[in-house]
């Protein structure tokens, strides 16, 4: 039996509405949808949902709320209001969507699905103590993937540790003095001849006053600052790392119960702090203060270094030290028995990258310290929202009450949102399903203005999408899929914009044309030039075509209702003679309805309008010329070229009489299979 497909939409947080990277991604969706149910008689559903967006549905009701409102109050008011406007939005688009079952991922039903999420990965979730990524803005853990890198200006300083029983200290560098507090021990490398005297020898931490051994380790950079070491595993994991690598005995000769000194659910420094109740850099000047104090900063200079920062706040991240519970992903992957690589993937991402990411792939920690959200069992701790998103597929069937037996589902996303939530989304909701929860992913890019700037307020650059009608919506749905959608980054064009407004006033006066002029619609037994051409153009580049090159090929569209329809095919009505006036102008209308007919699956209410008006006015079936359409064979134009000397293809499609049309005299293109070949005019 033959599944149908469902179209899974890329769930909208609830914080905000529709921006232009949801408005491609529904267009891109919507045409691929279309296009299968309309010339490839294919079965589909296609459903939205939302996303609770957690951490950040908090930040946005904090800001909203008044005085008589808790948070959690004003997040429900909120999910009304964004909820309601995103609908508004999909009706004004015109997306193809059934909107009687809405998606989403935090109610009775996806509570029930994440609670047995839970239970059928427990052999992969484990509670463990490591660095994690900290954001003070937030107040939470945030993932790998929610970060980036940046190289910034950063000051080192050059500080003083007495050695125990002597006039003489090492000098050690650090761009954190508010962590000397946690040091537990100081590690220079054995190859370094300046320390190596030093092994096992004790130095005082100048903020406490703690002892503190002196260690061999390769991982000490001897060129970098003064060659010294603090070790301090509670805020680095690079000294994490150096500590892991100790040996159980020498674990147990270090005392580690005096580090946890960071508060992660307030956002500041603990009561068992020298900075109790501080922000992280208000710690770092109060300990600058206290080693200027007690003389024991000799110098600070400037160096740059790459710094980790949030996605989200743009702030710097506190790498720090926390009880968190992770999925180890990379055992879940590699115990899998089901691979990416055996489903359907294309556009702009390929198994090379994803071969990458999952060699590199660390750990995922699940758990967030904000109060919207899944819990995780019985604990304080809440889910990141990913985990949720990332059990798509099974809230679809859960809300549906529907079987992968008789649905394959496909997915479209975003390139910069694939290892966020695509990845995991296959692996995880594969292993709970025990079948591939997907049958196909389409990945586009990230939109960016004409010269590659992510779009973005703070840039200026945010580009409008409030219509206020479906023509006009539908219009710029067209233009988007004229981009390069399978690029990383997307430029928007205006050129390309214009191209299409162009296109739709070109089309609107051709089929003015057609219904205003005085003809008798003959039904063509066999199709000859005008239409052939058309048949083939849809075929080779739509129906025959790999989906990925037919999203591609709808950049071609413009040329062909302008060029080739507009400006040859209607051109050449004044010379046909009144004993074939009819038939051409049949030839004409049905090559016009065939497109048109591609039309709708771009613009769906501008298409069917466009398409009722011209069968109903003459009659035509169109069913019966689609089957014609791809019944015939790809005619070979070069063979008619022979035959019919006057005609000629120019540029990619574009066709002219070369006696007639003389100003395109330098070249001449000949079409064969729909392929341009080059003839230069001897």
């Amino acid at each position: 039996m033959l599944k149908k497909t469902a179209f899974l939409s890329s769930p909208p947080n609830l914080t905000g509405f529709l921006h232009i990277g949801h408005i491609l991604e529904f267009s891109l969706q919507d045409f691929v949808k279309n296009f299968e149910e309309s010339f490839l008689n294919k079965k589909t559903i296609c459903l939205l949902g939302f996303d609770h967006a957690g951490l950040y549905a908090e930040i946005v009701a904090s800001k909203k709320r008044s005085a008589n409102n808790t948070t959690l109050e004003q997040i429900k008011v909120n999910n009304t209001i964004f909820q309601n406007k995103i609908l508004q939005q999909i009706n004004i688009y015109n997306f193809q969507m059934n909107l009687d079952i809405l998606l989403y991922t935090y109610n009775e039903i996806s509570e029930v699905v994440v609670r047995d999420a839970l239970l059928s990965l427990d052999q992969y979730i484990v509670k463990k103590t490591k660095i994690v990524n900290y954001d003070e803005a937030l107040k939470t853990v945030i993932s790998d993937l929610e970060t980036y890198k940046q190289e910034e200006e950063k000051t080192l300083y050059y500080i003083k540790y007495k050695i125990l029983n002597s006039t003489s200290y090492l000098t050690i560098s650090t761009s954190l003095p508010q962590t000397i507090e946690s040091d537990i021990f100081i590690a220079v490398n054995s190859k370094d001849k300046r320390y190596n005297h030093l092994l096992n020898q004790v130095c005082v931490n100048p903020l406490t006053g703690r002892h503190l051994r002196v260690i061999f380790s390769d991982e000490v950079i001897v060129d970098f600052g003064s060659g010294v070491l603090k070790v301090t595993p509670n805020f680095s994991l690079a000294d994490e790392k150096i500590y892991e690598q100790l040996s159980d005995s020498e674990k147990n000769l270090i005392d580690t119960s005096f580090c946890d000194v960071y508060d992660l659910k307030k956002g500041c420094f603990n009561s068992s702090s020298l900075f109790y109740d501080m922000k992280f850099d208000e710690a770092k000047l109060k300990a600058i203060e206290i080693l200027q104090n007690n003389n024991l900063l000799i110098k600070s200079e400037k160096y740059v270094s790459t710094v980790t920062k949030s996605e989200r706040t743009n702030k710097n991240i506190i790498s720090v030290s926390s009880e968190q519970y992770f999925v180890k992903m990379k055992d879940l992957v590699s115990n899998s028995n089901f691979d990416l690589k055996n489903i359907v993937l294309y556009g702009c991402l390929g198994m090379n990258e994803i071969n990458l990411f999952t060699k590199d792939m660390q750990d995922w920690c699940i758990t967030r310290q904000n109060n919207y959200g899944h819990k995780l069992y019985d604990t304080h701790h809440k889910l990141d929202t990913w985990f949720s998103s990332a059990l798509w597929p099974i809230i679809f069937l859960a809300f549906t009450k529907l079987s992968l037996e008789n649905y394959q589902i496909t997915i479209i996303s975003g390139y910069d949102i694939m290892f966020y939530w695509v990845y995991r989304m296959f692996y995880l909701s594969s292993f709970i399903l025990n079948q591939p929860s997907l049958y196909r992913v389409i990945v586009h890019g990230l939109i960016c203005d004409e010269n590659g700037n992510k779009i973005s307020k703070s840039k200026g650059n945010v580009v409008s999408i409030d219509f206020k009608d479906r023509y006009e919506s539908e219009k710029f749905r067209f233009y988007l899929l004229t981009l390069s959608v399978f690029e990383k980054r997307i430029n928007l064009s205006e050129t390309k914009k214009l191209n299409v407004e162009k296109t739709i006033v070109k089309l609107n006066n051709i089929i003015n044309f057609l219904t205003t002029k005085m003809f008798n619609f003959i039904e063509i037994k066999e199709s000859v030039f005008v239409s052939k051409y058309i048949f083939s153009f849809i075929n080779n580049y739509f129906v025959e075509a790999t989906e990925e090159q037919r999203i591609k090929n709808i950049s071609k569209i413009p040329s062909l209702i302008r060029n080739v329809i507009g400006n040859f095919f209607v051109e050449e009505v004044k010379y046909h003679s009144d004993e074939n006036f009819d038939i051409y102008m049949s030839e004409i209308l049905i090559s016009v309805i065939l497109v048109v007919k591609l039309i709708c699956c771009i613009m769906p209410e501008y298409g069917k309008q466009k398409l009722d008006l011209l069968c109903n006015k003459f009659n035509v079936n169109i069913k019966d010329l689609k089957t014609k359409c791809f019944k015939q064979d790809v005619f070979s134009a070069i063979d008619y070229y022979i035959n019919i000397k006057e005609y000629a293809f120019i540029g990619d499609i574009v066709i002219y009489n070369e006696e007639r049309h003389s100003k395109y005299s330098k070249e001449v293109y000949v079409l064969k299979n729909t392929d341009v070949k080059v003839f230069m005019k001897v």
